[in-house]
């Protein structure tokens, strides 16, 4: 089944999309603005970057929340922007397969 493309988040009902673990480690190892001098991300770049709020940007990033309509999209540019074909931005950040979240306390 072809990925969808940035365009077709706005038009049409899409499965949930849930960013990998190691997405954010390797998004900022491509680009140096995304990073702190000891490697650590900034993750207020992240947040600048692709106009997520912080607690949007942090549901996604510990995977309690999928990435919907409007974060794809923007996390793809983003990715993109690193010099990734939207196909490698795709397989660097998202899977169908939703994280394993803690059990309720």
């Amino acid at each position: 089944m072809p990925r969808p493309t940035i365009g077709d988040f706005e038009s049409i009902q899409l499965p949930r999309y849930w960013l990998k673990d190691d997405a954010v480690k390797e998004l900022v190892a491509r680009d140096e603005r995304l990073r702190h001098p000891d490697g650590k991300p900034r993750h207020g770049e992240i947040i600048n970057a692709t106009g997520l709020g912080v607690t949007q940007w942090w549901r996604i990033r510990h995977g309690h929340q999928s990435a919907g309509a409007k974060s794809v999209p923007r996390l793809l540019r983003l990715a993109m922007q690193t010099g990734l074909t939207q196909e490698e931005a795709w397989e660097l950040l998202f899977t169908t397969e939703p994280h394993d979240l803690p059990a309720a306390a």
